[in-house]
This record gives C-alpha cells, structure tokens and sequence, in this order.
C-alpha cells in the first residue's frame, strides 16, 4: 500500500471519528433518540435480497430515510456505515446486492462512501483500497508492476514495501 493510500484511509477514519463525535454531541445536547431511524435503516439493509429490484427499492427507502428532516443528515449516514458493515457478518447475506446498494448509494452522496470505507477499515484493517492485475500489456515489466504497488529498492537492488520505508 503506498503512502496516499494509508494517508487516505486514516483521513476516512478521522472523517468518520469526528462524525460519532457529533452524533453524541447532538444526542448530549437534545436527548433525542435516533434509534428509530436506525432501526429504519437496519430493517432496510436486513432485506436485501439479490434481485434489482430489491436494491432500487431499498435505495429509495434508505436515500428517503437520509432526507428525513427529524432526523439530521449525518446522523443517519453514520447509521447506514455501520449497519452496512455489520450486515456483512450475517449468515445468508447478499453481499453482492449489498455491494451493488452502496454504489448506487454513493453515487448519489458520494460523502457515504468515505464512512462506508472507513467502517470496512475498522471491521478488517486489511481492506484495500486498489488492486492492479498482474498484466504484461499494462505494466510490461514486473519491475513497473511491483513499483504500482508500492514497493521501492534500497541501494542493493533489494525489493521493499513502502510500508517498510516509513
């Protein structure tokens, strides 16, 4: 993983850090209880099924959820990372439709994306964020493959990843 990259994701979870911040500064604050939208959103993703028209019509329902005005923005936002993530960890998931779901969702509020990815992040650290196939065509040597990954060389020739470097 080259250095953007880490920088990219603790960016994503510092974005997310901040936005549990003021989800309990707000909760702090009114006493309000948004677990009624959460519970919407968790209902929502639970039935997914893998059909188009499944996903089209939990995306209306959560994009409607996010657009409630009881309920703030990022207040819902944060619920839908976590519960998308969590849901990954339930036996018979679609995760395909699941997957399909965040892209349409993050197509339309591209910022969902930033959270979604720093929750994978905090579920498994080693989520990653490219992947470039092995190809003659694209790289044509190994050399400019292994250097798209983030490896460098010392002053012997010796390969290191630039994880190592820092």
């Amino acid at each position: 993983m080259q250095l953007f990259e880490v920088f990219q994701i603790y960016a994503f979870i510092q974005k997310l850090k901040q936005l549990e911040e003021r989800v309990q500064e707000l909760k702090a604050e009114t006493g309000e209880n948004f677990t009624k939208y959460e519970r919407q959103i968790a209902k929502s993703i639970r039935q997914i099924t893998g059909t188009t028209e499944s996903v089209k019509q939990k995306e209306h329902e959560l994009l409607n959820i996010s657009c409630d005005p009881h309920c703030p923005q990022y207040i819902s936002i944060a619920a839908l990372a976590k519960k998308l993530v969590a849901n990954y960890k339930r036996p018979g998931n679609p995760a395909f439709a699941q997957a399909f779901l965040i892209v349409r969702i993050a197509s339309k509020a591209p910022h969902v994306m930033d959270l979604i990815l720093a929750e994978l992040n905090k579920a498994c650290i080693y989520t990653v964020p490219k992947h470039y196939s092995r190809s003659a065509i694209a790289f044509g040597s190994n050399e400019a493959y292994y250097k798209a990954l983030g490896f460098q060389e010392d002053d012997q020739g010796k390969r290191l990843r630039a994880s190592t470097v820092i």
